[in-house]
């Protein structure tokens, strides 16, 4: 690709936008009109070439197609015509591993991600802009959990409708869901609805989503500490781990943002509430038997709208059988089976994973210790937390104490 002259002839890379001409920067148009050779998808050299320019479709094999571009290129300028700009899931990225990147000229253009977002007058310099091509469902469903605003290119294996149902199914309510299909073609196609509309929607094909809250809420915990003030949680007659406390269990179970993590007993929830916030591309189950606790849990649930918590009712053990493995399991109560929960929470924790254990009676920390060493896990620690609190009584600050607790840690080693 050298000329006479020394210099190198570049291979074109040109972003032609959306797909109609009047979306194509002058520049782009320009440089188009004066290659020899265009290649590029049926739709775009239907629109650009001209008499006289050889043309190769791409579709086949991308080696042949990358073959015939380096053979032209040797003695003719070739423009490759993408869609939209060739660095934003374009085909830039393909192309640089064939070719250096002192052999390609970039000439942006305007994105149908861009195009969406000026329709609907939205800045989108906050919005987590990702592609569905290639990716998991559970990778989207992180996405959406951790940003308040994403904007995606779909995927023909799972649109927009699907999306929808998923999300949906998955807890994810409020958000405000934008579809744009063809966007600036005669067939132009855009949705402005919720999930729920969007859901029973059909024939999108590949197109531009973006889901945004509907009204952003003030977080009620907006912190990354645990320890949230027991006066946030909606209360019952059923007993709440108290904050101090909370705050402890949590952080001696060591969260990541991924963690999968199982809270048996979970009474109100708070320690499950907590974490869920704490993990926020994690996912966090809610064990407990107690009906009235159950249906505190859920409206608590909504109360702080997390979306990564799953509330299951019933026997611990028989639950704990059926569920997949863990990073970390919390038990803050287990209904006389403690032996059989310790077993079962070894077979689901992962190799490193973390096990707390919280306890009111000095026999349960005494049996859980014993029992913690036969299973086999091992860095092994118990602490009592004694909380008091000050109260003002007859113009008098005093302090309350509450009732003691035994947390106690440990972990499944790496060889377990």
């Amino acid at each position: 690709m050298v000329k006479e002259d020394g210099k190198v002839q570049k291979v074109l890379v040109v972003g032609i936008g959306p797909g109609e001409k009047e979306y194509l920067l002058p520049l782009a148009k320009n440089k188009v009109e004066a290659a020899q050779v265009l290649v590029g998808g049926k739709r775009a050299l239907d629109l650009l070439a001209q008499p006289g320019q050889e043309t190769r479709e791409i579709k086949g094999s991308l080696q042949d197609i990358v073959n015939f571009i380096q053979a032209k290129s040797q003695d003719k300028q070739v423009a490759v015509l993408l869609s939209g700009d060739p660095g934003l899931y374009g085909m830039l990225n393909f192309l640089l591993k064939h070719f250096s990147p002192e052999e390609l000229e970039v000439i942006p253009g305007i994105s149908s991600m861009q195009l969406c977002f000026a329709r609907f007058k939205l800045p989108w310099q906050d919005f987590k802009i990702v592609s569905l091509h290639g990716r998991s469902k559970e990778m989207l469903l992180s996405w959406v959990r951790e940003h308040s605003q994403i904007a995606f290119f779909t995927d023909s294996t799972f649109p927009p409708e699907e999306i929808g149902k998923y999300l949906l199914e998955n807890g994810i309510e409020n958000k405000r869901i934008i579809v744009g299909e063809s966007l600036s073609y005669p067939e132009e196609r855009i949705e402005d609805t919720d999930l729920l509309g969007i859901s029973q929607c059909s024939g999108f094909q590949n197109c531009v989503m973006l889901v945004l809250d509907k009204k952003k809420p003030a977080k009620l915990w907006p912190f990354a500490t645990p320890g949230i003030p027991d006066s946030y949680f909606l209360r019952s007659k059923v007993p709440m781990t108290k904050e101090e406390v909370r705050a402890v269990t949590i952080a001696k179970a060591r969260l990541e943002r991924n963690s999968i993590v199982y809270d048996v007993g979970a009474g109100t929830g708070s320690i499950s509430l907590e974490a869920a916030l704490l993990a926020p591309l994690g996912h966090v189950v809610a064990i407990e038997k107690n009906e009235q606790a159950v249906d505190l849990i859920e409206q608590n649930k909504k109360h702080f709208a997390v979306s990564n918590l799953q509330v299951k009712q019933g026997d611990a053990a028989l639950i704990l059988e059926e569920l997949p493995v863990a990073h970390r399991i919390i038990i803050g109560g287990s209904g006389g089976k403690m032996e059989r929960i310790l077993q079962l929470a070894w077979d689901k924790l992962l190799p490193g994973g973390r096990l707390v254990i919280n306890c009111i009676a000095l026999e349960t920390m005494s049996q859980s210790l014993e029992l913690l060493e036969k299973t086999g896990f091992s860095e092994i620690e118990v602490s009592q937390i004694t909380v008091a609190r000050g109260e003002k009584v007859a113009g008098l600050h005093l302090m309350k104490g509450l009732n003691p607790i035994y947390i106690i840690a440990a972990e499944k080693g790496v060889n377990g």
